[in-house]
C-alpha cells in the first residue's frame, strides 16, 4: 500500500513569496529544519516548536489539503476560494471536525461560520482558487485567522 505523500508550501515572510518546501523533518529537541525551494537557489529554514503548537517565525507552512480546484490545481491552506455563485471561502484545516472547512468571507473579514468539504462539493459548487490570505491582503482583512 502506497502512503499519501504530505505536501507543503511555505510563506516566507522576509521575502513575501510563497515557496514550496522540498524537505522537512524535525529534530528531538522539537526543532523544525527544512529546505525551501527558491528562484536563486535553496533557502533553509530554522524554527522551534513552542509548547502550544505555534511557530516562531521564519515561515509560515500551508500544507496541502488534498484537494483540487476546478481547474485540478491543488488547494493548500489558507488559500482562498470562490464558487460558481461568487461566494468567497477560506480553507482551513477545523480541529474540532478532523476535517479541513471552509470559512466563508465576507467583507473581507474570514468569518466562523463553516462548511465541511470534500471533493464532490468542490466540483458540484465549482470552487477555485483567486488567492492566498498572504499574497492577496486586498480580498482579507488582517486579523486573528491569520
Amino acid at each position: 500500500m502506497r502512503m499519501k505523500e504530505i505536501k507543503f508550501l511555505a510563506w516566507d515572510k522576509e521575502d513575501k513569496v510563497i515557496r514550496r518546501v522540498k524537505e522537512i523533518h524535525f529534530d528531538k529537541d522539537g526543532t523544525l529544519h527544512g529546505l525551501l525551494e527558491g528562484g536563486e537557489g535553496r533557502y533553509f529554514f530554522n524554527q522551534r516548536v513552542l509548547v502550544d503548537g505555534k511557530w516562531i517565525d521564519d515561515v509560515v507552512l500551508l500544507q496541502d489539503t488534498g484537494l483540487k480546484d476546478i481547474n485540478k490545481k491543488p488547494i493548500y491552506e489558507n488559500f482562498l476560494l470562490k464558487n460558481k455563485n461568487g461566494q468567497k471561502f477560506c480553507i482551513k484545516y477545523d480541529k474540532y471536525y478532523a476535517w479541513y472547512c471552509l470559512h466563508e468571507v465576507e467583507d473581507g473579514t474570514i468569518m466562523n461560520n463553516i462548511w465541511t468539504v470534500d471533493q464532490g462539493i468542490i466540483q458540484n459548487y465549482e470552487i477555485e482558487i483567486i488567492g492566498n490570505i498572504y499574497q492577496n491582503p486586498e480580498l482579507v482583512k488582517e486579523g486573528d485567522e491569520w
